[in-house]
């Protein structure tokens, strides 16, 4: 069937094609070195509560946020 041209098949009807004809073979070896052997991430460190200050916000959220999203904040923490 691979010698069905494209402009000579119908339009409502399936494309016959031979996928061979259009894509690039595949190459075989890679230039990029395969990545070193990674540890798995420490599951104690990454379940840490951020570092609340008296306040009930964190040092950033103290720093970053507006007096009306701290409220906000410790509202949704059940803090006001």
């Amino acid at each position: 069937m691979s010698s069905i041209k494209l402009y000579k098949q119908r339009l409502n009807k399936d494309f016959i094609i031979n996928e061979e004809d259009y894509l690039l073979p595949e190459p075989n070896t890679s230039m990029v070195p395969p990545l070193p052997e990674m540890p798995q991430p420490n599951v104690s460190v990454a379940q840490q509560t951020p570092n609340v200050m008296q306040t009930g916000l964190t040092m950033t959220e103290q720093a970053l946020l507006s007096e009306e999203e701290k409220m906000i904040t410790l509202k949704n923490r059940g803090l006001v």
